[in-house]
């Protein structure tokens, strides 16, 4: 997984760097080390983020779904 890829996987998520150290229970420094290239991302991270991020983009929120819950709110 190139810096790159990791990055947009992060965005896909909407986590931050900082998020995904408290999800892995690891030093915030770490992610940082991969999004600048320093450190190569450990196979089964890249492949555990490319998993995730490919569900984010195959299944995202539905849109205009603020209006339905406006709609709904104003019906009760």
């Amino acid at each position: 997984m190139t810096p790159e890829r990791f990055k947009e996987c992060l965005s896909l998520l909407c986590w931050s760097q900082r998020k995904l150290a408290y999800i892995l229970h690891i030093s915030s420094r770490r992610p940082s080390s991969w999004a600048s290239g320093k450190n190569t991302i450990p196979d089964p991270v890249a492949t555990w983020l490319e998993a995730l991020a490919s569900h984010a983009e195959q299944t995202p929120p539905p849109h205009d779904y603020s209006k339905e819950i406006q709609h709904h709110d104003d019906a009760t």
